[in-house]
């Protein structure tokens, strides 16, 4: 599988830890629909092109898998190193300073701000890999691969 196949095959496992762990995906996600139904930031009489700011976070999602990606490791012989693996987390981790500040600069759309961020972070977590296997269990049918140096 070249990288190119392998970035999508990557995003699918997102969307299949998802749904393996449905019972919290639903509660986010319909968490956010509320959040954004409630204070729609992007209605046309509030709309600013400051609003697009929160679509920032789901970059954070898409450089993950495009970490997971360069750093894949296919050797099931050999330990995967760990610190790829630290770097993903701490990506996933920057959600937080990043949602803080969203929720400072959008006035008015706070808690559509909050709801949107919890999805992001959910959907982001679900791409992160865990310290021990690599990646998260739940999201690989396989459990050979790992991130490399």
């Amino acid at each position: 599988m070249n990288s190119f196949q392998y970035f999508f095959w990557l995003a699918t496992q997102v969307w299949s830890g998802i749904t393996f762990s449905w019972q919290t995906s639903l509660i986010v996600i319909v968490v956010a629909f509320i959040g954004l139904i409630l204070n729609n930031p992007f209605a046309p009489s509030k709309y600013s092109y400051k609003n697009l700011l929160l679509l920032a976070p789901f970059g954070i999602t898409f450089l993950i898998l495009l970490i997971g990606t360069v750093f894949v490791h296919n050797d099931p012989h050999l330990r995967a190193p760990q610190w790829p693996t630290l770097l993903l987390i701490v990506i996933a981790l920057s959600h937080i300073p990043l949602t803080i500040l969203l929720v400072i600069k959008m006035k008015g759309f706070r808690l559509a701000t909050i709801a949107l961020n919890a999805l992001q972070i959910w959907c982001s977590w679900q791409g992160c890999p865990s310290p021990e296997t690599g990646f998260r269990k739940s999201n690989l049918p396989t459990s050979g691969l790992r991130l490399r140096r």
